[in-house]
């Protein structure tokens, strides 16, 4: 009797079935090498979010090695990818976390490619699985990440929001669509919090790293002189002030009593008897004024002391790889002008990360040993007066332009009135009456008047744009710039540094001429010996 079977396994058609006939073993079902268990069209989706996210990590990754600023994200109130981006954060076990991620998305697409191939079942289920677990640890780290921007930073990145988009829409294919079984994905949904957990757990348990210093480039000295970096041309006329002081009339002159002497309030800083000119081509009209009031107020005119040498630094605006000059006695000023060290900060009294860094910046200049002085640069961020930024900080222009004109109605009460301004959030409204009080309303509304405090927003403007735009604060020294808060520790330690390169760096005095010999005994009241001039502070070799 012959019987007719069909052996799906081997594919062998048995027409006779002998006696002592051995048929095929089946094979195990995980062996079969069967069809893709996913779709085309799902297959696609999950390359493209892959290949999304690997783009915009593998740009945030250049852009955080090459200390680069990205591109379309300025400093706003919501969107600031420059505070973002330089937070401590922004850092895993001191590695950017952009390169983690371009780690993560290469080899979520590597696996992708033998998504549409036909293997064994076991093959698939394995190629799933661990797909599985990458999407879903990719969509806790974005979840992660996004709850630090939202509500610790209080700023977003759209990049960095783009990149967590495309983590958080494969860990729901992980979740709904991946062709894995509940059991499954309850494994790989274990996996992947102890992965999103660890990561966690390292950026909370590690010190804060360093700020993101950006160092100056190296370029050869331009005269050939001393080896000085100067300033790129047109930078020292740029940069220059807008005016001297302007004078106002005497009978409108508050007259202040500090340290024991009375000098009207719209003229140069009184310190331990030593008065500076506000500017070097008005000293003589300044001498001869000063004179007029003492005279006026029945008071004997007394010899008025030498100025002090002006001390000119050289800052670096970091991104730009330029540098620029600037005079301690032509900008506002926090500290002495004869400082060892002098940096500038650009800041917006309306940010609430600049008076964060402030307090880092008053400790530091507090510190023993310390011996440093900053230009206090305001940058407002609207658009109303800079151009530069897409935000609208509201009042900041205003308050800007009220600084600038208390340090140019009195620049000894400047440090006051900052201070003051950055110990708390203050309206327009607030910061004019506290001005009134400190340097008189006629005074103060003559100023204003003006149009000198928004010429000199304009060059603080400018100056925010060499320096790349973006956020604030930002730090400039000499050597390189930081645009991030920075801990007080950090910054104590480089103005230390700052201080001891240049001492290092001060000519002895061998045979001081007659003007130097002048304005020594000058400063000698104060009981500090007079630098030379220079883009430095003190000579070079």
């Amino acid at each position: 009797m012959s019987v007719k079977l069909f052996h799906p396994a081997s594919g062998h058609n048995l027409s006779l079935l002998d006696p002592g006939t051995v048929l095929p073993q089946t094979a195990p079902a995980d062996a079969l090498v069967v069809p893709p268990t996913c779709s085309s069209r799902l297959a696609w989706l999950c390359r493209g979010l892959c290949l999304t996210g690997l783009g915009i990590s593998l740009y945030l990754a250049w852009s955080a090695l090459q200390m680069q600023p990205v591109l379309g994200c300025g400093g706003g109130e919501v969107v600031d990818c420059g505070h973002v981006l330089n937070s401590e954060w922004s850092r895993v076990a001191g590695v950017p976390v952009s390169i983690p991620a371009v780690a993560l998305y290469g080899c979520l697409l590597a696996l992708l490619s033998f998504a549409r191939r036909a293997a064994p079942l076991a093959f698939q289920k394995l190629l799933w699985t661990f797909l599985g677990c990458g999407f879903l640890t990719a969509g806790l780290a974005a979840l992660w990440f996004v709850s630090i921007q939202v509500f610790v930073l209080r700023h977003i990145c759209p990049w960095c929001m783009g990149a967590h988009a495309c983590s958080l829409a494969l860990a729901g294919i992980a979740l709904f669509r991946a062709p894995l079984t509940t059991a499954v994905k309850q494994q790989v949904g274990a996996i992947a919090v102890l992965a999103a957990g660890f990561l966690a757990a390292i950026q909370l348990g590690t010190e804060p790293p360093e700020p993101v210093f950006i160092p100056a480039a190296d370029q050869p000295a331009e005269d050939g002189s001393d080896g000085d970096i100067l300033a790129p041309p047109g930078d020292a006329e740029l940069f220059a002030p807008p005016t001297a002081l302007r004078v106002l009339p005497s009978d409108s002159a508050r007259v202040l009593p500090v340290l024991g002497f009375v000098v009207p309030s719209f003229r140069g800083v009184l310190a331990g008897g030593l008065v500076m000119a506000g500017d070097e081509g008005s000293g003589a009209a300044d001498a001869k004024t000063d004179q007029a009031d003492a005279a006026d107020d029945g008071d004997q005119a007394a010899a008025k002391p030498a100025a002090p040498t002006s001390q000119v630094v050289k800052i670096s605006l970091g991104a730009s790889r330029q540098r620029v000059k600037l005079n301690v006695n032509d900008w506002p000023l926090v500290g002495s002008p004869n400082a060892k060290c002098v940096f500038v900060e650009l800041f917006d009294y309306t940010c609430s990360h600049c008076r964060a860094n402030h307090a880092s910046i008053t400790a530091a200049m507090s510190a023993n040993g310390v011996d440093a002085a900053m230009i206090a640069l305001p940058v407002p961020l609207n658009s109303n007066c800079n151009k530069f930024t897409s935000s609208n900080h509201a009042g900041a222009c205003e308050l800007s332009e009220l600084a600038v004109a208390v340090w140019r109605c009195n620049r000894n009460l400047f440090p006051t009135f900052h201070s003051w301004m950055m110990a708390a959030p203050r309206t327009p409204a607030a910061a004019r009456a506290y001005a009134d009080m400190l340097v008189g309303p006629k005074v103060l509304a003559d100023e204003l008047a003006s149009k000198w405090p928004s010429e000199f927003i304009s060059k603080h403007v400018a100056l925010y744009d060499k320096a790349g735009r973006g956020s604030v604060p930002k730090l400039l020294f000499s050597d390189g710039m930081v645009e991030s808060q920075v801990p007080a520790s950090w910054l104590t330690k480089r103005l230390l540094t700052l201080q001891q390169a240049s001492a290092a760096a001060e000519v002895p005095e061998q045979a001081p001429s007659e003007l130097q010999t002048q304005g020594t005994a000058a400063a000698g009241a104060v009981g500090r010996p007079v630098r030379r001039s220079g883009p430095f502070t003190g000579g070079r070799k």
